[in-house]
């Protein structure tokens, strides 16, 4: 009967980088697809009065603040925007 050894030095260094590879692999997905859903959208509430043609609207969940010309909230997050007049 012969012996035969599968688990020699130079497959169990090729099995380990490959569960290094795919738990890498892994946490990577796992980051991104939690980065995703914890992204919430925002809940526009309108302001009190309109200024002149505008609607304000301010976002309960990032305290964006956004005019719009029509009777409908914002499509779009506006926190990430930067600048003014």
């Amino acid at each position: 009967m012969i012996d035969c050894e599968l688990n020699t030095p130079i497959t169990d260094r090729r099995t380990m980088d490959l569960i290094i590879l795919a738990a890498i692999l892994l946490l990577i997905a796992v980051f991104f697809l939690l980065r995703r859903r914890s992204a919430k959208p925002c809940k526009w509430k309108k302001a009190e009065k309109p200024k002149g043609s505008l609607q304000e609207y301010r976002c309960g969940q990032c305290g964006a603040t956004a005019y719009t010309n029509t009777s409908r909230p914002p499509k779009e997050c506006k926190s990430g925007l930067k600048g003014g007049l």
